[in-house]
């Protein structure tokens, strides 16, 4: 998972990985003899001074080693390189590789140890002299590549040197122009290239065994191997394989995926006719990987009955009564399997909802993946545990499985992971402010959800006393909202020492987002007025670091940021160095020319800057307005994609034609114009088109079996366009669409408090969507108590709440506390504008 290597250096904060290699780390310590090396990130090349120059492209080899022999492989390959004045690379550090070679690490860069880059006429002899020194050494398949050897060596066609086009790696084909490189996670030579015969022919053997199944279909994927749908061979019984890989899909404890499935196979054996997992019908090793064939016991995990159930918009007694007593017997049918486990020495150690089956009809439930279970005696801990689920550390390992199911019964009533990996105290308040919220509704909660809460007190309870934690836990203040605010500067400066930038979601450090969404821009208007110290200083750091110049992903957020400061100057001389007009790519309010334009509209206050930032701004729109309406596909690229990452969404006001409808909503309060009117209500019109209602009629914008109601890319971003709008001006169509689109924006909870994609927003839309509407408001104190139910108390004696996916804390003001604080102001002062008019 993307997240995980901003997890690991820090437990408060998302970190990227230290830049500095510790010495006793590195693959290769010692220098060689009449070669230069140059570190670039994970890669360290290393180039004779005295060979002929680098072809561009060709035949190249991967050398991968299993765990611990890295070292020993490494000195092995580069002596033979050296010997024959031949180019390479290998990975920097020991650790760096292992990393790449985890489970969850790509498919399409595991294993690559070295690479070696060889004269095409030379290329067969060096395979085999190659082949010579490295029969005694294993190690993965290079999954991209065609293994060639005995040993770990493994050749594919691509580039030697790197070349790009519109950010895709490429080789030059036949026709002498660009293309692009394709990475498969099986080996595909450009059509085009002629295989050589040697390589064609040291393609390997099929396996000696033969395994009694078909594969019909894959579930899913991962570096350490598969899960497949199959039926048996002789009987079409349908099954489940699970596949491990050799060498590959390290956890941190160093196993492999194939290590893993054969110990799995020795713990569901230890537990046969029990009724806990599932039945193993065969297994056994296939060509290097090991195979489990296990009875099919459904596909309805924990996860998506929770899901499918859980009343989110509701606070009616009865819908909540029926849900939890139906949680309360899942729960029941758990713990008895918990038990039934320790009886027998066993512990789970990776339980949690993904990992349980549920058997609609009857709740009955079923344990799956017993790949990292051991024995209840042990003091080992797992290699592997999902987000909020890793036990602490100093809770008896014995105890491991409760713990997992105290935390399972909070996602069931929440929906939400407790941060536990943020603080010591590892239980929060997300259940108690449920409880409160349905006692406002019902005078007092459901006996059922006080039931099923009963549980996980007396769970949490005997784990606090088991772990040595019984003192009380720190309330938050009943002004939770007031305390994140006064706290905000004091985690940033925790963050900024520890860290050297402030405290963001992992995906701002995955693609160096900055702007008002996550960088001091998005801090500054939180805390406008605030008079924070160094304010401009951080703000022109941030400006000269980044290289993005978007509205909310970069520099024109930064400049937006100074001149509601009142630092006009200082805006000027960032807006000068970027000029974020014509550096602005693509059509997107968050990162492209439209978020550019809503700037200056904004800071229409401030000419010296607006018409500095764009010259002729109603040449710009009218442009933009023609173009939109003359091309039906203006925004579309294709279909949507199931994802969270932040730079690839298409929908909503950041990133979707709502965006635009954003835009031209200001330009007509500005202007007046009849066709940006028209441009405001095609842009909502297309928007909708790819909305769905749910069985309530809760309007969506739909994405890849998802339904996503949120501010940045959803339902309640329409409440932004709207709030000040008349209604007489707003497209029938769209107006009675608003009903449906509030009770989308509307839920009792969100799995996530921050502004674009949790509660904040939701809040935030929904107030205004009810201000065009003339509907009752929500009131500030919902959004305060849903904060203070995430509350974090910090390492450093602050509040602070995590950003989404619950991993970490972050105070930016897309995910984390800026935005909440944000949202809050606003809302005082009845402004569904989002941004401050400056």
């Amino acid at each position: 998972m993307l997240y995980e290597r901003y997890c690991a250096r820090d437990r408060e904060f998302f970190a990227v990985r230290e830049a500095q290699v510790n010495q006793d780390d590195l693959l290769i310590s010692e220098t060689i003899p009449g070669y230069q090396q140059e570190s670039a990130a994970y890669w360290t090349h290393w180039t004779p001074a005295e060979a002929i120059p680098l072809q561009i492209q060709g035949w190249k080899i991967h050398v991968s080693a299993s765990y611990g022999s890295e070292r020993e492989v490494a000195s092995v390959v580069a002596h033979f390189c050296a010997e024959r004045t031949l180019y390479f690379k290998a990975a920097t550090a020991v650790s760096w590789y292992r990393a790449m070679n985890s489970k969850n690490a790509s498919r399409t860069t595991s294993g690559k140890l070295l690479t070696i880059y060889p004269p095409g006429d030379v290329l067969e002899q060096i395979i085999q002299d190659l082949d010579i020194v490295m029969r005694s050494f294993d190690g993965p398949d290079v999954l991209t590549d065609l293994r060639v050897s005995s040993g770990p060596i493994h050749l594919r066609y691509g580039a030697f040197k790197r070349m790009e086009e519109g950010g895709v790696l490429c080789i030059v084909g036949p026709d002498g122009e660009l293309q692009e490189d394709i990475r498969q996670p099986w080996f595909s030579p450009p059509e085009w290239i002629e295989v050589p015969q040697f390589i064609t022919n040291a393609a390997r053997t099929p396996p000696k065994t033969l395994a009694p199944f078909r594969i019909m279909s894959a579930i899913k994927q991962s570096n350490a191997g598969g899960v497949y749908a199959g039926v048996m061979v002789q009987s079409d019984r349908k099954i489940v394989v699970k596949e491990g890989r050799l060498h590959a899909g390290l956890t941190s404890d160093g196993r492999d995926g194939y290590q893993r499935i054969r110990h799995e196979t020795i713990m569901l054996e230890r537990i046969r006719d029990a009724g806990i997992g599932p039945e193993v019908l065969w297994h056994g090793d296939v060509g290097g990987r090991y195979l489990l064939a296990l009875a099919d016991v459904g596909e309805n995990t924990l996860q998506s009955w929770i899901v499918s159930n859980i009343p989110l918009y509701s606070t009616d007694s009865v819908v909540w009564s029926r849900y939890a007593s139906n949680c309360k017997v899942i729960v029941d049918n758990l713990l008895v399997h918990v038990r039934a486990l320790q009886r027998r020495d066993i512990i789970h150690a990776d339980l949690h909802p993904r990992n349980i089956i549920v058997d609609v009809e009857s709740l009955a439930t079923t344990i799956i993946d017993f790949e990292t279970a051991r024995s209840a005696s042990s003091d080992t801990t797992s290699g592997v545990n999902a987000p909020g689920y890793r036990p602490p550390k100093d809770l008896p390992r014995h105890r491991d499985d409760e713990y997992a199911v105290a935390q399972i019964i909070v996602y069931m009533l929440t929906a939400r992971n407790e941060h536990s990996d943020i603080t010591p105290n590892r239980v929060n308040r997300a259940v108690p402010a449920l409880l409160e919220r349905l006692s406002y509704a019902n005078g007092q909660p459901p006996r059922a959800v006080a039931e099923l809460t009963a549980v996980h007190s007396q769970l949490v309870d005997s784990i606090r006393v088991s772990s040595g934690h019984v003192a009380d836990l720190v309330e938050p203040p009943a002004d939770f909202i007031g305390a994140l605010s006064r706290d905000l500067p004091k985690t940033m400066a925790a963050a900024a020492s520890r860290l050297g930038r402030q405290a963001v979601h992992f995906d701002a450090l995955e693609d160096d987002m900055h702007g008002i969404a996550f960088g001091i821009a998005g801090h500054t208007i939180a805390l406008l007025g605030s008079g924070s110290a160094g304010e401009v200083s951080r703000l022109l750091a941030e400006a000269a670091d980044t290289r993005r110049v978007g509205l909310f992903d970069g520099v024109c957020g930064t400049i937006y940021a100074l001149v509601a400061s009142g630092e006009i100057d200082a805006a000027l001389n960032v807006l000068q160095r970027s000029r974020p007009l014509d550096a602005a790519q693509g059509w997107r309010i968050f990162d492209g020319k439209p978020g550019v334009l809503l700037a200056a509209m904004r800071m229409a206050a401030y000419p010296e800057v607006a018409s500095v930032l764009v010259p002729d701004i109603e040449h710009e729109l009218k442009r933009l307005a023609h173009n939109y309406l003359s091309d039906k596909n203006f925004l579309r690229t294709g279909q949507t994609v199931k994802t969270n990452r932040t730079i690839e969404q298409n929908s909503g006001l950041l990133f979707g034609d709502l965006g635009l409808a954003w835009l031209f909503a200001e330009a007509y309060h500005c202007y007046d114009r009849p066709i940006y009117l028209d441009v405001l209500n095609e842009a909502m019109v297309r928007e909708l088109e790819r909305y769905h209602a749910d069985s309530e009629g809760r309007l969506q914008f739909k994405q890849e079996g998802r339904l996503l109601p949120y501010l940045a890319t959803g339902s309640a971003g329409f409440g932004v366009v709207l709030s000040n709008l008349p209604r007489e001006r707003i497209a029938p169509s769209v107006a009675e669409c608003v009903d449906s689109l509030v009770a989308a924006a509307s839920p009792v909870f969100s799995v996530n408090c921050g502004l674009f994609n949790g509660y904040a927003g939701l809040v935030y839309g929904s107030n205004g969507l009810r201000a065009f509407s003339k509907l009752p408001m929500i009131d500030i104190a919902e959004l305060n108590q849903m904060a203070r139910g995430m509350s974090v108390r910090t390492s450093f004696d602050a509040w602070a709440i995590p950003g989404d996916l619950n991993l970490r804390i972050t105070t930016d003001f897309a995910t984390g506390s800026s935005g909440v604080i944000h949202a809050a102001n606003l809302m005082a002062r009845d402004d569904y504008g989002l941004l401050p008019q400056l």
